[in-house]
């Protein structure tokens, strides 16, 4: 496997081994890198320097960006075979999953919209934003007063993702990041065509699925935040099914301990806790190449945000089934080159009613 790192205005392609990680709904991707260390060569002294936090670029073998980041992580390891050293970080937007910024005065965070506070949040930290067309109305909306930033009882305050995907999610939108390490602002199109079509007697192909029930629920309720949630009357409640679930398994939560918006409406509410409760149908697609495969070759690396079908009767899926990829893992070393595609079912995303791909 031919990947290189752009370091320092240099190219480096020595690594020994290594594991990229691609991430669709989190902020920022990442990766571990390890190659062999000579401390009398003063490349390697400052390429493989602790905390010196230097930019890179990490480069398939087409010669396409994977990602646009900083290493955050040094680690050196020493035995009869010689000496290594393993850089370790994230997309450049990852900082913000680490830090937050000292807001001198709160006031000026009412009657912005979420364009303007990630702006101004990200830019602080160097990181650019971008907005997805899909959600330049919803990006551009004012919100009147803004709770920047949330507190728990042990004193920990969000961290700029933390804030910045809440806030997201109020408007039913998804902080993401591309490959050149900017936040993104989207809503997932799943309108669109899938990418390739895996079957079980693929060859080089593995497939996995996994159903927990004990995390999903047949009805899922939320309620007001008054004191007594058993007083109908006073808290008004909103409902959805889920038809995948067969037997009475019920879930009543109030507005203030779902994990989303409180401001939401309630059948916001429910519909997105259903959508969460999805995310254990877990698909994972695993293959000896970086590539897309399903018995004819697509030579672009597999990436996610993308959609699947998936054929494969001894998994239950008799029937051609689509999946969104969450997520892609990317792991080669001296002998080997895999891949491992993560999926779950595009209600997850669309809040759409569940179709019952188990019948």
């Amino acid at each position: 496997m031919s990947v290189k790192a752009r370091i320092l205005g240099g190219e480096y392609s020595n690594f020994v081994s290594g594991s990229i990680k691609l991430n669709y709904s989190a902020i920022a991707s990442t990766f571990s890198l390890t190659s062999h260390f000579n401390s009398d060569d003063p490349v390697h002294r400052e390429l493989f320097k602790p905390l010196s936090f230097h930019d890179i670029q990490i480069i398939d073998e087409f010669d396409s960006v994977l990602i646009t980041g900083t290493i955050a992580a040094v680690s050196f390891g020493v035995d009869a075979n010689g000496s290594n050293a393993t850089i370790e970080g994230y997309s450049k937007s990852g900082i913000l999953r680490d830090c937050n910024s000292l807001i001198v005065k709160p006031s000026e965070y009412n009657n912005i919209s979420l364009k303007e506070l990630a702006t101004q949040l990200c830019g602080d930290y160097g990181v650019d934003v971008v907005i997805d067309s899909s959600a330049s109305q919803e990006a551009k909306e004012k919100s009147p007063t803004v709770d920047v930033w949330n507190v728990d009882t042990s004193g920990k305050i969000d961290t700029i993702d933390q804030l910045l995907k809440r806030r997201a999610s109020e408007k039913g939108l998804i902080i993401s990041h591309d490959n050149l390490g900017r936040v993104v602002i989207t809503k997932r199109n799943l309108f669109s065509p899938t990418v390739a079509t895996y079957r079980e007697d693929t060859p080089s192909v593995s497939m996995e699925l996994s159903i927990d029930g004990t995390r999903m629920h047949s009805q899922i309720s939320v309620i007001g935040e008054t004191s007594n949630i058993y007083d109908v009357e006073s808290n008004p409640q909103q409902s959805v099914t889920n038809d995948l679930i067969p037997v009475k398994r019920e879930s009543i939560k109030t507005q203030k301990t779902t994990t989303f918006a409180r401001d939401e409406s309630p059948l916001g509410l429910v519909k997105a806790e259903r959508a969460e409760q999805l995310r254990n149908i877990k698909l994972s697609v695993g293959s000896d190449r970086w590539y897309w495969w399903d018995g004819k070759a697509n030579y672009q690396t597999i990436k996610p945000n993308n959609l699947i079908d998936v054929i494969a009767p001894n998994l239950y899926l008799a029937d051609r089934t689509k999946f969104f990829i969450e997520s892609v893992e990317l792991d080669f070393d001296a002998s080997s080159t895999t891949s491992k595609i993560n999926g779950v079912r595009p209600e997850v995303y669309n809040n759409a009613d569940p179709v019952n791909i188990f019948s």
